[in-house]
């Protein structure tokens, strides 16, 4: 029976994160959308999108274990496959993150300020872990 449990659990999980993750990805990719859009009267921009690269990298590990789980079988990765994933995939992912926080974010509200749009407000972080939002909102309206 506790066998039993465990799969129907690791199975619980592995769906939640195949369901959940690509929500996620959604909701940081989202300011890069907008941005590159330009369709809303009000842009919010915070450094949220700056862990999609993160995200990848966790949902490429879900797809991994969720196979290995539902076909009851190990996948068979190569050795640069699994060190691809398990150390290089990791370091350029938060490499990337770090690079998308720090270039991107002013880069992107540049680009706002040169299509119209003003900084309306900054919306400070109501927890540590959690960024600063930037309100934009388009000049004229």
């Amino acid at each position: 029976m506790p066998q039993i449990a465990n799969k129907l659990i690791y199975s619980y999980g592995a769906l939640v994160s195949l369901i959940g993750l690509p929500f996620a990805l959604y909701l940081s990719l989202e300011d890069l959308l907008n941005v590159y859009k330009l369709g809303s009267k009000t842009i919010e921009l915070s450094y949220f999108f700056a862990i999609s690269p993160i995200l990848f990298w966790i949902l490429s590990i879900v797809i991994v274990g969720t196979y290995s789980l539902f076909f009851k079988t190990r996948m068979k990765l190569s050795p640069p496959m699994r060190k691809a994933i398990g150390i290089y995939m990791p370091i350029i992912a938060v490499s990337l993150s770090l690079a998308m926080g720090i270039f991107l974010k002013p880069l992107m509200a540049e680009h706002l300020v040169t299509n119209g749009y003003a900084l309306e407000k900054t919306i400070s972080a109501s927890a540590p872990w959690r960024s600063d939002i930037d309100v934009y909102t388009r000049n004229g309206q």
